[in-house]
């Protein structure tokens, strides 16, 4: 891909990420930097990268992370809309590609390792493309994934609260209640979260 400069790795967690920057032909300088894991981090990210590297175009540049599934959805969402091209890779094939064999765990270095990776298989890479419907279904899996887990961390405190300032008895019948409705919710995120990652996978 002889129009990329920019090689960014992404290594994505629960609540952030690290981005890692690389630039063509200077592949002992790499860049490091942790952002939330949401639409405001993703934003700064992009911030960040002109900040250092402003005289690239974003049409310049790619990113690259490991599938990861429901962490990776919101980023896949926010590069599709930007469109901005990016790799979706497994973590097996970067590892081994890099022949690299983990033995401490770090955001940091995972980050750049995949930068590393991108910016070695810069003239065969495949971008990775998700169909308009399949963005679409995307996003409202995401905001029902959001309403459900919200509602779920409503139910866990205001259950907490009133079993705390209830009679014995009172207490129990909130509890199996709260705990009946928590369950259920939980057994609908984890089907949302499933059909998330199959279209990441599909696609």
């Amino acid at each position: 891909m002889k129009n990329k400069h920019l090689f960014i790795g992404i290594d994505i967690s629960k609540l952030t990420f690290d981005a890692a920057v690389i630039e063509l032909d200077a592949i002992a300088n790499i860049q490091h930097n942790t952002f939330s894991n949401n639409k405001k981090g993703f934003a700064e990210m992009l911030k960040w990268i002109a900040s250092i590297h402003g005289r690239y175009k974003q049409e310049n540049w790619v990113f690259c992370f490991e599938q990861t599934g429901v962490y990776a959805f919101h980023l896949c969402c926010f590069l599709e809309d930007n469109g901005l091209d990016y790799c979706y890779e497994s973590a097996l094939k970067i590892h081994r590609s890099l022949g690299t064999i983990k033995r401490l765990k770090s955001d940091k270095a995972d980050s750049c390792d995949i930068a590393r990776y991108l910016y070695q298989k810069r003239e065969e890479l495949d971008f990775y493309k998700m169909p308009s419907r399949a963005i679409q279904q995307l996003k409202i899996l995401i905001s029902m994934r959001r309403r459900m887990v919200k509602q779920k961390q409503g139910m866990t405190i205001s259950s907490g609260e009133i079993v705390a300032f209830s009679d014995k008895e009172t207490a129990k019948l909130v509890k199996i209640g709260s705990q009946s409705i928590i369950l259920q919710l939980d057994k609908q995120i984890d089907k949302i979260e499933a059909e998330i990652e199959k279209l990441l996978r599909v696609h």
